[in-house]
């Protein structure tokens, strides 16, 4: 199901330690800034990913994850992670991620995640209170 545009956007500072030796984001760390968005994305909207643990007996893991990289990001610059509920169905949620550095996109990422239980590792439906989401906004 198409869900209206559930956004969230945080800041960051490229570290030292996300750059190769040309001082450019290495490709591999673009996992951890999607990690990012989407973890302060169900701060923001739900509750912390770890809450989200101990009271519905769930894990997200990715099951899909799209990278389109238009331009390099460099170190000590500010960028903007702006993650985007996409889509949610029973058994997953799409976000999209967009980096920006001054307003100019510089990567587009499609992530979905499925919840699963941490002791069957089988998935599980969403949470009620997340699936109202597509309701409530």
């Amino acid at each position: 199901m198409k869900t209206p545009d559930l956004m969230h956007t945080i800041r960051h500072r490229v570290y030292f330690c996300d750059t190769d030796a040309g001082s450019v984001v290495y490709f591999g760390n673009m996992g951890k800034y999607i990690e990012m968005g989407f973890t302060e994305w169900f701060r923001h909207y739900a509750e912390s990913l770890q809450a989200m643990n101990k009271r519905h007996r769930i894990f997200f893991v990715v099951k899909e994850s799209h990278q389109h990289f238009r331009k390099s990001l460099h170190y000590d610059e500010e960028i903007q992670i702006t993650t985007a509920l996409k889509n949610m169905k029973f058994y997953t949620m799409t976000f999209t991620t967009t980096v920006t550095v001054n307003e100019e996109v510089r990567f587009i990422g499609e992530t979905t995640l499925t919840p699963i239980d941490p002791v069957s590792s089988l998935p599980v439906k969403l949470p009620q209170e997340i699936m109202q989401l597509k309701v409530i906004r």
